[in-house]
C-alpha cells in the first residue's frame, strides 16, 4: 500500500478554495460535504481524491460499533446512501478515532469488513480506520499485535479498491512536525516507517 498525504476541511470559503487552488493537494477529506461543496472542490482541485466524512459524534459511532458491529455497518451504509453528495465523492468515512485500542479493534474490523461489503454491492468506496496519530499501538513485545486485529479489513480494502485513513500531521514550510521532538517520523511518517 502506498500513502497519499492530503488536507482536512469543511465548508469551503473563498479563502479556503484559493488556498487549495495553490496547494492542489493529492487528497482532500471534507466533513459533511454537500453537492455544491464537492462541485467547488472538483473545479478548484480537479486531480484531488475527495473523501467525504459523514459526521456523527465519536461516542455515538463507537457505542454502535461496540454494541453490534454489523448493525453499525448497516447504519453507516444507510447514512451514505441518503447523503446528498453521494455520487460526487471518491471515498466515504464515518468512523474517526474510535475503537483504536487492541481490545476494541476486532469490533472495528468486523464493522469495517461489513461496511466495505455493503459498499461493494452498490459500487462506492470506503476510507476505513480513521486512526489518530500513534494508533493502533505498536507494543514493544510484539510491534504488530494490535495491527493484526485489523489485517482482515486491510486485506479486503486493498483487494477491493478501498483506502485506509490515518491521521498524520506536519507543520511549518516543510511539513516536518515539531522539530524539537523528531516530529517528522512520529507525526508525519510513522505509518510508512513503522507499520508498512
Amino acid at each position: 500500500m502506498s500513502t497519499i498525504l492530503g488536507v482536512h476541511g469543511f465548508g469551503p470559503s473563498k479563502d479556503t478554495l484559493d488556498t487549495l487552488a495553490k496547494w492542489q493537494p493529492a487528497l482532500i477529506v471534507w466533513i459533511d460535504p454537500n453537492a455544491d461543496d464537492m462541485i467547488a472542490l472538483q473545479r478548484t482541485c480537479p486531480t484531488s481524491i475527495l473523501v467525504g466524512r459523514i459526521y456523527r459524534p465519536d461516542n455515538e459511532v463507537r457505542a454502535r460499533i461496540l454494541s453490534d458491529p454489523l448493525a453499525a455497518a448497516a447504519w453507516a451504509h444507510n447514512l451514505m446512501m441518503q447523503h446528498p453528495a453521494r455520487g460526487q465523492v471518491d471515498y466515504w468515512i464515518i468512523e474517526n478515532e474510535v475503537c483504536q485500542s487492541c481490545k476494541e479493534l476486532p469490533s472495528l474490523n468486523t464493522y469495517t469488513l461489513e461496511r466495505m461489503r455493503l459498499a461493494d454491492m452498490i459500487g462506492y468506496h470506503c476510507a476505513i480506520g480513521g486512526f489518530s496519530v500513534g494508533q493502533p499501538d505498536l507494543p514493544e513485545h510484539d510491534r504488530m499485535a494490535c495491527w493484526r486485529q485489523f489485517y482482515p479489513a486491510l486485506r479486503w480494502a486493498k483487494g477491493h479498491g478501498h483506502i485506509l485513513a490515518i491521521h498524520q500531521y506536519g507543520s511549518g514550510p516543510h511539513l516536518a512536525g515539531p522539530q524539537d521532538q523528531g516530529g517528522a517520523d512520529w507525526y508525519l511518517h510513522r505509518y510508512e516507517k513503522q507499520v508498512l
